[in-house]
């Protein structure tokens, strides 16, 4: 699998969707219309109908597969309930805080590419409900629930994160792709130190690796491609920072190691297979990656880790009424900055 084509995702399990799906997707295709009159885009948004409606029906038939096995579903709805409702609560709790700015002098440098990475963004939210459609069937119920406790402890954890050092950056949303908007439409402008996309790609991967292997190994490989693309993903949608980015993989391989007794093999080597797309940005990520994962080795909690990775760079806070979409935080003089002329901002 490479990066030919970034706006489409290809791993088998989207280009070859069963026949549920197809039929799942055609309904979503549906609501495409009165959505696409909500966000305001109907021409441009109905040519990319077919793929976000499969991407919506894979998910949909992945948790039905889940449905028919009841004691295993009751711990996806538990992993689901015990991330969502505290995770909700966080986010309407710092709306009037002031936050963390990780838009940083890195993330100028990484392009706005809706069209090439809108896609693959979401796919990475729907990507756990595949994870789980095939360990439904495939694993016993005390190794689906060790899974389930895997994805318990890590929202647990990047939820008190979210609760406790929020973070924010700038807002694109000049542009007319149908999965970005969506998932934009449906979240707050806010971040979530560390990346829940990254940590959950780290954790589906090397649990994939854990029970899969031998037996689900094109599977596997669409679990990896999800590990290799998510950074590019999250940072060419401008969604997340580079700091969100490294804490995210290191956040992920952290509880992996936790609830599974070993670090994943070649981790970072994947997560950065495409660092020729960009490598000043990925110099970048190297860098805080680096930090980042040694800090974690010491700490008690992801919390503890942000904590202190955020003071010791010098990183800003802003007020909820200032507006971070002129703004970013330049790394060596640990200042914020107007982007466009470069001179300090006093706040």
């Amino acid at each position: 699998m490479s990066l030919e084509n970034r706006t489409t995702v290809e791993t088998d399990d989207f280009q070859n969707p069963s026949i549920l799906a197809k039929i799942l997707g055609t309904g979503i295709r549906g609501l495409v219309i009165p959505l696409s009159i909500t966000l305001g885009n109907y021409k441009k948004y109905k040519g990319q109908s077919k793929d976000f409606g499969n991407l919506i029906g894979i998910g949909l038939e992945n948790l039905a597969r889940v449905l028919i096995h009841p004691g295993k579903f009751l711990g996806v709805v538990n992993s689901f309930s015990g991330w969502f409702g505290p995770y909700m609560e966080a986010q309407k709790n710092i709306q009037n805080q002031s936050k963390i700015l990780v838009y940083t002098d890195a993330d100028i440098l990484v392009p706005f590419e809706p069209d090439k990475e809108g896609l693959m963004y979401d796919w990475t939210v729907i990507q756990p409900f595949v994870f789980a459609g095939i360990a439904a069937k495939l694993l016993s119920k005390k190794e689906f629930s060790k899974v389930a406790e895997a994805f318990i402890d890590l929202n647990t954890e990047t939820t008190k994160c979210f609760a406790n050092i929020p973070t924010i950056m700038p807002r694109f949303t000049d542009h007319k792709n149908l999965p970005l908007a969506v998932m934009q439409f449906c979240d707050k402008p806010f971040n979530n130190y560390p990346s829940g996309h990254c940590a959950n790609a780290v954790l589906l991967y090397g649990m994939a690796q854990e029970f899969f292997k031998g037996k689900k190994d094109k599977e596997i490989e669409s679990f990896k491609y999800g590990l290799e693309r998510v950074i590019g993903a999250i940072l060419g949608t401008k969604q997340h920072g580079i700091p969100d980015a490294a804490g995210g993989i290191s956040a992920g391989d952290r509880i992996f190691e936790k609830n599974f007794g070993y670090r994943i093999p070649n981790l970072i080597g994947i997560a950065t297979k495409h660092k020729d797309q960009n490598p000043e940005a990925y110099e970048a990520f190297f860098e805080m990656y680096e930090e980042i994962s040694l800090i974690d080795k010491r700490t008690e909690s992801l919390l503890e880790t942000g904590k202190e990775f955020f003071s010791k760079n010098g990183y800003k806070v802003v007020h909820p009424s200032v507006n971070v979409n002129l703004l970013h935080f330049d790394r060596k003089r640990k200042e914020i900055i107007y982007t466009a002329d470069g001179d300090r901002v006093f706040l």
